[in-house]
């Protein structure tokens, strides 16, 4: 025999046990079934059946608001089904008069009242009739399926239906693609560029290209200039230069028409002079908004400057690192940087490790490429 009752909206209460009692029509009220739910955990009931007069062991569960229990081998018959909750919040002699010490409600009423426990008669739900009811469902959800796909064929059919309107209110969010420029620079400088670029990476929507960049060897592997030239001539792509003394060498190679000669080459040397080459010569885009020239405290020289580029403003790492996603993206609410911590520490080590290099190394460039005095 199944029998199953609707438990309503008592998921709003903090129910700690719930108490079903069954008595039959038939019987003196000692012969009385206690099942007894003790909840683990939300939504994972429990069920242990305590009986009197060793009736057999009941199964219940619980499935989405409905609580059903099942009897084996018992009498067939209608039953007389009470459900106690008891709720923590239900303590004698506080809300209750007369110091009743008991929450009892009504299965669907939800009444709470005084006095003896008050019973309900349900019908006994038998095998067919919950196969009928699990085919309702199914045909339920099919004829959902059926109006949606048609309402979308019918959608599509009609041009003027069309959804640029809300494309326009809700843009396709596209992450922004950076050009990180600097030159082949001493170890110190070469490290803190790729924290730099992390940092960029992992605080941003930015999507941030770097010839330095390991992950980008193999397309660079296929043509470098190609993909210096695809990055520097996109209008929809800004750029980072860092300004520095080796940069500024590097515009000056340009200027005199030569090319940067290392003592240790790297294949990559060429590229930085190349970009700042086209960067210089092109007149047909704006620079001006899509250039962005940083430099580290006080490791350039205030009288180094990149004069052949005009950006909007020059930003100075580390405390203008937040001003400087804000202006790339054009969005000052729409980013907030906030780095942790232990971030923090290391950036500044290696800015640290950095300046005590050229500190303690003031003519290192002279060490890294020729003429550079």
């Amino acid at each position: 025999i199944d029998f199953g009752f609707t438990i309503g909206k008592l998921y709003e209460f903090n129910i700690n046990m719930l108490k079903v009692y069954m008595e039959y029509d038939n019987l003196p009220p000692a012969d009385v079934l206690n099942v007894t739910i003790d909840w683990n955990e939300p939504g994972r009931p429990v069920c242990v059946m305590k009986v009197v007069d060793e009736v057999p062991i009941t199964t219940c569960y619980m499935r989405n608001n409905l609580l059903a229990c099942t009897l084996q081998n018992i009498n067939v018959g209608n039953f007389t089904i009470l459900v106690e909750y008891i709720d923590e919040r239900c303590k004698a002699c506080t809300t209750w008069l007369s110091c009743y010490g008991r929450c009892i409600w009504k299965s669907k009423i939800m009444n709470a009242v005084e006095g003896p426990p008050m019973t309900q008669h349900f019908t006994v739900v038998t095998t067919s009739t919950s196969i009928v009811l699990v085919i309702m469902e199914v045909f339920l959800v099919i004829l959902i399926m059926v109006i949606i796909f048609r309402g979308i064929y019918i959608c599509s059919k009609k041009p003027h239906l069309s959804l640029r309107s809300h494309e326009d209110k809700f843009p396709e969010t596209k992450r922004l693609k950076i050009l990180l420029l600097y030159p082949h620079d001493c170890k110190e400088f070469m490290d803190l560029m790729t924290t730099f670029r992390i940092l960029l990476e992992e605080y941003t929507t930015f999507e941030v290209y770097d010839c330095f960049d390991k992950r980008h060897a193999e397309s660079i592997g296929k043509n470098k200039v190609d993909w210096m030239w695809k990055h520097v001539m996109n209008t929809q792509e800004k750029i980072i230069v860092m300004e520095t003394q080796c940069a500024e060498l590097h515009q000056e190679a340009v200027m005199n028409n030569c090319k940067m000669k290392y003592f240790e080459p790297h294949w990559l040397d060429d590229l930085f002079t190349y970009a700042i080459k086209a960067l210089t010569e092109d007149i047909t885009n704006n620079t001006y908004d899509r250039v962005f020239v940083v430099r580290i405290e006080a490791f350039a020289d205030q009288k180094v400057v990149l004069r052949h580029l005009s950006p909007f403003t020059r930003f100075v790492l580390p405390q203008d690192f937040k001003a400087l996603i804000s202006q790339i993206s054009q969005s000052p609410n729409e980013h907030h940087v906030f780095l942790s911590d232990d971030e923090n520490v290391n950036l500044q080590d290696l800015m640290n490790a950095l300046i005590c290099y050229k500190t303690d190394n003031p003519k290192y460039l002279s060490q890294l490429v020729h003429n550079s005095s």
